[in-house]
């Protein structure tokens, strides 16, 4: 299921492979379970590389990780992304509580080096499946990461309680295999009787740059008053909980979207009008 995810949200494929070679976790992981001087088999944790490394690929899932979280996470991992909270500009949207965390666990929370991660451009994701939660590694059940006071009123920002990929994860993946280049676009151009393609109801979703564009209720990265609390005026301008093109109230000359980009707040979308 957690491939399935993948594969229907971004443009990562899996293609099944044939191989004989099978790692048996099964009876490691009931020996640790039994045995607490019996690691599990290496293979039979939860973990994986970082992005592509070359010839084998692993990843493990093992005996008591399976789980739809744990697995499209560590897919995560392989595709190239790193945990959330280890960004460099993480403390200015969480404060890592040190008190709380459990003796020689504080490495994963240690920042990235800059040389070796980027966001290409996108906000800090409260909502990752790549973020730790809130009481991760506790000492003491006590959180050991809190969002910072300016961001509590945004919402969903409760960290790492989610089994797939967010909005923003999606974006970044996109981005990152430029799936929104891959994506087959018509040529022929949208019939607008008023002219700025107010009536456009289309699915295309990301913008002249191939930027994956913001669901018009969300509020992350880009607050707006777009949405309305009234449902007949969000029906009649097309919007809903989606992130497709659209062009509410005829504002601007053609369909648009608030983009999921830090620094872009809105653009274009690639949609002929004539």
């Amino acid at each position: 299921m957690g491939m399935r995810h993948w594969e229907r949200r971004t443009c990562v494929q899996f293609v099944a492979k044939n191989d004989k070679k099978k790692t048996t976790c099964g009876l490691h992981s009931i020996q640790a379970l039994n045995n607490t001087r019996a690691p599990p088999h290496p293979r039979c944790r939860c973990w994986s590389f970082i992005g592509k490394q070359g010839g084998e690929q692993i990843l493990s899932v093992g005996f008591t990780c399976n789980t739809m979280r744990t697995v499209v996470h560590e897919i995560g991992h392989a595709v190239g992304l790193w945990h959330e909270q280890s960004r460099r500009d993480r403390d200015k949207y969480i404060k890592v509580v040190k008190a709380n965390i459990a003796p020689g666990a504080a490495e994963n929370f240690q920042k990235i080096d800059i040389e070796n991660i980027t966001s290409l451009g996108y906000p800090y994701d409260f909502d990752s499946v790549m973020h730790y939660d809130a009481l991760a590694f506790t000492k003491n059940g006590a959180p050991t990461m809190k969002v910072r006071k300016e961001y509590r009123d945004i919402p969903s920002t409760e960290l790492g309680m989610k089994d797939r990929l967010s909005d923003l994860d999606i974006a970044q993946v996109n981005a990152m295999y430029e799936c929104n280049q891959k994506k087959p676009l018509s040529e022929e151009c949208f019939q607008s009787e008023a002219g700025k393609g107010e009536e456009y109801r289309g699915d295309i979703n990301y913008t002249d740059d191939f930027i994956t564009c913001q669901k018009w209720t969300a509020q992350w990265p880009h607050k707006h008053e777009q949405y309305s609390s009234k449902p007949r005026k969000n029906e009649r301008n097309g919007l809903g909980e989606h992130n497709y093109c659209r062009n509410p109230d005829s504002k601007r000359k053609k369909p648009w979207c608030f983009t999921n980009h830090k620094k872009i707040r809105w653009q274009y979308c690639p949609i002929k009008l004539c």
